[in-house]
């Protein structure tokens, strides 16, 4: 989909294949370089600015196909505003620091739609990939007193870039914090950045946005509020807004986090102090608060523990050392078991204490202590739908895909028998086991009864609000039944499914690739070929087929490059 950059157009929307909008005749290609994907938030005629994902189609070969982030100031009789754009501009393109995006030099430039018309004024700037830490936090849950010094000093160290400059960002929040593939955070969402002299307006999310920010009064120290309201998801688990508040203002929360370090939580509350005044002074000084709560918590944190998680902490510890007795035959190595007592003090319960060092074995490859660990978690919690998930998963990367399979249908069959404990852990077993069906198995008719029922079941429930999924999730469950339906040959149905797949998660690479399948089936290649770079465009998955598609992609569009002499 290519969107028109008009804002006055009433009909935004336009086929990849087509050069100009159909409904106002504006060029699609942006400076002959950029295609609009689609908008970052909701276009507001009564908002300066706009916020796109596009394309980058420039003659650099490592940018040919990017995806990267445009904002673009529209029609305005305000020449201030004119002129805080181009210090941004200005601003972003000296800041080369890998938690903010970058702005090359000619990242800035204008586009004028038709004769006597105002310029738009558009600023392209790199996408940070990752995670997000609202979905991080509902995969792996709370985060560690360690982690969360850690995550501090990134996140000062990047605010105090900004701040020097006379930038704040207006809208910390987790959705817009990203944990790249090699673990550094990084800032996003630039579209309600202020300048120094533009603070006064009136912007921010509800439940993260500082008082003074929401009236119009928002200052540097407004983003140390939204910071500590961020470490309050971070830490609990539950959003900031859930929580109560004083009439003073300030958050009851603490209730929910009795097992954290007394020091850490009150640095949480300094931060989010409804008197501006009693905030940090700036990020200097906020960077060495950091330091100096790390050199005061105590590495166990065992003062801060109720009486209650101190019995939970014992008995774990009992059944700890019973268990590596009892399995002194399995051959686990001895830093495994320790590695689980670090988890023990964050009052997850054994069974969470299990997963989250499992998860976090898996991610690093340990395959053999994340498996110990997952069956460990079923030996507390027999009916844990996430641990025979986990271990599915384990077994898909051994290539033993009975095992995988075995596993998934226990998600499954526990479910129906009313003995799943994890919810969420469904749709994500259904969709692999879907996958393996239509992989390995060849039984498209299976997984296209399994990712029916399921997905009908997943968007009832979280339209009501009692199931809490990642889109992404929903949109691998559409995409392997448009699998299905393109390896029975039924085109139509399958690209309606992979349309699905894509507006859930626009992401989603095997979609692309399917969707390219598709599209050369039914004979439409020059929409094929646009799929076929779609399929290179995003960061794929560790799967086999996928890498088979991109290897397909890469070579229809060299030979594609070489038809037209290019």
């Amino acid at each position: 989909m290519s969107y028109c950059i008009n804002p006055k157009c009433f009909g935004r929307e336009n086929f990849d294949s087509a050069d100009k909008c159909q409904t106002c005749g504006t060029p699609l290609l942006i400076n002959n370089r950029y295609r609009i994907v689609c908008p970052l938030r909701e276009p507001d005629p009564a908002h300066p600015t706009d916020l796109f994902e596009v394309r980058d189609w420039g003659l650099e070969a490592e940018d040919w196909g990017a995806v990267k982030v445009m904002k673009v100031l529209k029609y305005t009789n305000n020449p201030d505003l004119v002129r805080l754009f181009k210090r941004e501009a200005r601003t972003l393109m000296w800041l080369r620091d890998p938690g903010i995006p970058m702005v090359e030099p000619d990242g800035y430039f204008t586009v004028a739609i038709d004769r006597g018309s105002k310029l738009l004024h558009c600023l392209v700037m790199e996408k940070i990939e990752g995670q997000d830490l609202d979905d991080w936090i509902e995969l792996n849950g709370p985060i560690s007193p360690d982690e969360a010094i850690a995550w501090l000093k990134q996140l000062v160290q990047i605010l105090d870039r900004l701040h020097e400059r006379s930038l704040f960002h207006r809208d910390i929040k987790p959705s817009n914090l990203i944990v790249r593939p090699n673990g550094q955070l990084g800032l996003v969402d630039f579209g309600t950045v202020g300048i120094e002299e533009s603070h006064k307006t009136k912007v921010g999310t509800a439940g993260y946005a500082a008082p003074e920010q929401l009236l119009g009064n928002g200052e540097a120290r407004s983003d140390f509020f939204a910071l500590g309201r961020t470490f309050v998801y971070l830490l609990s688990g539950v959003p900031p807004m859930n929580f109560p508040e004083r009439k003073n203002g300030k958050l009851l929360w603490k209730t929910s986090v009795p097992h954290l370090p007394k020091v850490l939580v009150d640095f949480v509350d300094r931060l989010m102090e409804p008197m501006l005044e009693r905030r940090p002074k700036n990020t200097q000084l906020l960077l060495k608060q950091v330091y100096r709560l790390e050199q005061d918590i105590d590495l166990f944190g065992f003062t801060s523990w109720s009486q209650e998680q101190w019995k939970l902490i014992q008995s774990s510890l009992k059944f700890l050392a019973i268990l590596g007795v009892s399995l002194t035959g399995l051959r686990f190595p001895s830093p495994a078991v320790f590695a689980s007592f670090s988890c023990v003090y964050e009052a997850k319960g054994l069974s969470g204490c299990f997963e989250k060092v499992g998860y976090s074995r898996m991610v690093q490859k340990k395959i053999h202590e994340a498996n110990f660990f997952f069956r460990s978690q079923l030996l507390i919690s027999p009916g844990s739908g996430k641990a025979h998930y986990n271990l599915g998963w384990i077994c898909e990367e051994e290539k033993h895909f009975a095992c995988a399979v075995k596993n998934y249908n226990q998600v499954l069959e526990k479910e129906e028998n009313g003995k799943n404990e994890d919810d969420t852990a469904v749709p994500y077993a259904t969709s692999s086991l879907a996958r393996l069906e239509i992989w390995i198995y060849k039984d498209f008719d299976r997984a296209i009864s399994l990712l029916e029922s399921e997905i009908s079941r997943t968007e009832r429930l979280r339209d009501r609000g009692e199931l809490r999924i990642k889109a992404s999730a929903i949109s691998a469950m559409y995409k392997n039944l448009a699998w299905a339906y393109l390896e029975k040959g039924d085109y139509t149905t399958s690209q309606i499914q992979l349309e699905k797949a894509i507006e859930l998660n626009p992401e989603n690479v095997a979609a692309h690739c399917l969707l390219a399948q598709a599209e050369e089936a039914t004979g439409n290649n020059m929409a094929a070929l646009q799929s076929w770079v779609n399929c290179l465009s995003y960061p794929s998955p560790n799967n086999p087929e996928v890498g088979a598609w991109q290897r397909r992609a890469k070579e229809r569009i060299d030979n594609s490059n070489n038809s037209t002499g290019g």
